[in-house]
């Protein structure tokens, strides 16, 4: 239950362009897909995307963001086995040819992790995450990739 208020709907998206519509929402917002903010001269600003993905034990390559659009992202990764719950953040910059990231924020709800290792790499067209796990499990990636 709430209202928001926007000036046009073209192609399934939302537009603000009159400023006393921007940001002008009461109540919760539902969004289906990827919610991309635009910049007032139209570049895409940031990107945020949210998927789930079944891994098995060992390396599993997930591509994310477009490498020609995004410069920066940060992801909050959970992986979930049954009770066995390990979550953590990395954050990846890259120039195109060479990405690199930091992992932090590991937690586990048990002794052994779920995650094994993370790294980043640049794919042909995409920024890739590489999660090895220790066993099979469901990743929930929630990523926002800047420009």
């Amino acid at each position: 239950d709430g209202t928001a208020t926007w000036d046009r709907i073209e192609n399934n998206e939302i537009y603000f362009d009159n400023e006393a519509h921007a940001g002008n929402f009461d109540g919760d917002l539902t969004v289906k897909g990827d919610i991309i903010e635009y910049a007032s001269d139209g570049v895409v600003y940031s990107k945020t995307s949210v998927f789930a993905k079944s891994l098995i034990s060992g390396a599993n390559t997930l591509n994310t963001f477009s490498k020609d659009q995004f410069k920066t992202a940060k992801y909050v990764i959970s992986l979930v086995s049954g009770a066995n719950i390990t979550a953590c953040e990395i954050l990846v910059a890259h120039n195109g040819t060479t990405a690199e990231g930091t992992t932090y924020g590991i937690v586990d709800c048990q002794a052994t992790s779920l995650l094994t290792d993370v790294s980043v790499s640049v794919g042909s067209n995409t920024i890739d995450l590489t999660i090895t796990a220790s066993s099979d499990c469901t990743a929930t990636v929630n990523g926002v990739a800047h420009y």
